[in-house]
């Protein structure tokens, strides 16, 4: 009896590690082709919702066992999402009667939050502190950073198809914008960037604070922050050294190591050579034959000029103003998504102003919340469960998201934050009981 339990058991635990690996697989490498036309691309959004769904039936129906959940995990995260998601109908609804609206282009803004809800959802229907260590953790992240690392090479090299495969754009605005930079399979460079930027973060934090595979970490790392330069994004660039710096400075109050000590000055002294060279204008440097002149030459003029005289940031404070005369309107209700409204955009280059003009202070209000109870949640999970690297990961991801939403709709994203949804739904469980379970056996 005791062995067909156990049987059991394992075969369950196989069965979801194989789930966890299609979900997150699906989710990072599914095609996006905006060359097919918006209706396509808006069937591979509803395919994702499709997913989830046909994954929770059949979960459910095969009842998975010893899933222990503490229900104070995720209650208050879901509450907060059907609150963010009817305000959003709500807001939606009055400004198609009152403002005339189209409805029907905005409502398409709405099935984001079912999105992350069913990713959430399902991840908490997976999570179980058998179903993945911390060492298959770290393979299936590793592979995909090599995955995305090979593509954005053959992207550079062939660019066309390789990034139209992959873009929400058309073929012409991709040749324009992305020329000579890598997209990977994130839509565009900065979103690609920010998958980077965590990665690096995450194998840096290894890197000074495991000593087990560490000159393989340090190889992953160099990959990451050369998959940044491939980018080309100067967001990620810098996010990336900030959260260097914040890395270093937090083991050596965490840990007290005198390695830290020397690991920030020199940080400190390659910031400062390299603010030198960007300073003189000399900083300049290709990849077969592709310059980094768009990364090299923004950097110049920030350095030199200051920010405001950086011209996509320029762009960006144009787009800003727009949106906050807007937001000034109407500040609390918001005006809706406003797809096709003649003097709006479609982006702000800034997702706390977007969602600000479009939802209002109570949005805004409502996301950041939410998010503050994932992140509040995860590092009190930190050092009390048994997938600390996926814990760790997970609580870079999202900074780097509510970093990089300063400059990008990163936080909104159907892609980035669908997995960071599904990635904290697995992490939702009490796995501190199997652990001491397992010591006493």
């Amino acid at each position: 009896m005791y062995s067909q339990t156990l049987y059991h058991y394992e075969s369950k635990k196989i069965h979801f590690k194989h789930l966890f690996v299609i979900i997150l697989s699906y989710l990072i490498f599914v095609p996006y082709p905006g060359f097919l036309g918006e209706i396509f691309l808006r069937m591979i959004d509803l395919s994702v919702i499709g997913l989830f769904v046909l994954l929770h039936l059949f979960i459910v129906r095969d009842k998975p066992i010893n899933i222990h959940l503490e229900k104070n995990n995720y209650n208050a995260i879901i509450i907060l999402m059907y609150f963010l998601f009817m305000w959003q109908g709500f807001v939606i609804l009055y400004n198609s009667l009152f403002k005339g609206h189209v409805i029907i282009a905005d409502v398409f803004d709405l099935y984001k939050l079912p999105t992350y809800f069913l990713a959430f959802y399902t991840g908490i229907q997976l999570s179980n502190e058998s179903i993945l260590d911390d060492k298959q953790i770290w393979k299936i992240i590793s592979y995909i950073l090599l995955i995305q690392f090979i593509l954005s090479i053959v992207q550079m090299v062939f660019g066309g198809y390789t990034q139209a495969l992959y873009s929400p754009r058309d073929l012409e605005r991709i040749y324009l914008h992305y020329n000579h930079r890598a997209i990977g399979t994130f839509g565009n460079p900065n979103f690609l960037s920010v998958f980077a930027t965590i990665c690096a973060s995450w194998y840096f934090y290894l890197v000074i604070n495991i000593r087990k595979k560490r000159i393989l970490n340090f190889f992953l790392l160099f990959i990451s922050v050369f998959l940044i330069l491939l980018t080309q994004s100067r967001t990620g660039f810098l996010i990336t050294i900030f959260l260097f710096f914040i890395l270093i400075i937090f083991t050596f109050i965490k840990r007290k190591k005198v390695v830290s000590i020397f690991l920030l000055i020199f940080l400190i002294v390659l910031s400062i050579l390299f603010l030198k060279q960007v300073q003189s204008g000399q900083l300049n440097f290709s990849f077969f034959g592709y310059d980094f002149n768009y990364l090299t030459s923004g950097l110049t003029t920030l350095v030199n000029e200051g920010l405001m005289e950086q011209s996509s940031f320029k762009q960006r404070t144009i787009l800003w103003k727009i949106m906050i005369e807007h937001f000034e309107e109407n500040p609390f209700l918001g005006n809706g998504p406003s797809k096709g409204v003649e003097g709006i955009p479609d982006v702000a280059d800034n997702n706390y102003i977007f969602i600000l003009f479009k939802y209002g202070i109570i949005g805004l209000f409502l996301w950041l919340a939410m998010v503050g109870l994932v992140i509040r949640k995860i590092t009190s999970l930190i050092g009390n469960v048994n997938n600390n690297y996926l814990l760790s990961y997970l609580l870079i991801y999202w900074i780097v998201l509510l970093l990089t939403s300063l400059t990008m709709e990163s936080l909104e994203s159907i892609r980035m934050t669908t997995i960071a949804f599904f990635l904290t739904g697995i992490c939702m469980t009490n796995n501190t009981h199997n652990r001491k379970s397992r010591k006493l056996s």
